[in-house]
């Protein structure tokens, strides 16, 4: 057999064989959760099912409202705001409202985590609501990551 014989078996085979092969077709990707699907997350877990969420208080009286937020997360979130000019309302009512809790949380997180608002980095947000700006670094704020993830899962979102 000539060598250019012996190429063209060789190509035949190794044609055959790739065409032989079944492909698993891609599975279809999960899409990533944005920053509102995250805030949402958080209010699911934070409010556990609460009948009234607005008036829900936790922590022993120091958080309240759909998304357990603390006057001192609330103030830490006013350095942002303020910087935008936005007129924010008393921690009292900001905190249970359902228009200025994810202004806060977005405000808060901008401040101490901006990499992980522009990501969407969906575990750094939830650790840094829970545990602050070292909140990511903490192993106690895990649980509540899994709880976050939990829900971002059931919802679909690849985290």
């Amino acid at each position: 057999m000539s060598r250019t014989s012996s190429l063209f078996v060789a190509a035949c085979m190794a044609l055959t064989s790739l065409c032989g092969t079944r492909h698993a077709a891609a599975a279809p990707q999960s899409p990533k959760p944005t920053v509102q699907d995250v805030i949402d997350a958080i209010r699911e877990v934070e409010t556990g099912g609460n009948p009234n969420p607005t008036n829900a208080v936790g922590d022993g009286g120091r958080s309240i409202g759909p998304w357990q937020i603390s006057r001192p997360y609330y103030d830490d979130a006013l350095w942002i705001l303020n910087q935008q000019l936005e007129a924010t309302p008393s921690y009292s009512v900001a905190a249970k409202s359902d228009v200025w809790g994810p202004k806060i949380m977005l405000a808060y997180w901008t401040r101490y985590c901006p990499e992980a608002v522009t990501n969407v980095d969906a575990q750094t947000l939830a650790r840094t609501h829970s545990g602050g700006l070292f909140g990511p670094s903490r192993s106690a704020t895990l649980p509540y990551w899994h709880k976050v993830q939990a829900v971002l899962l059931k919802k679909g979102f690849a985290v």
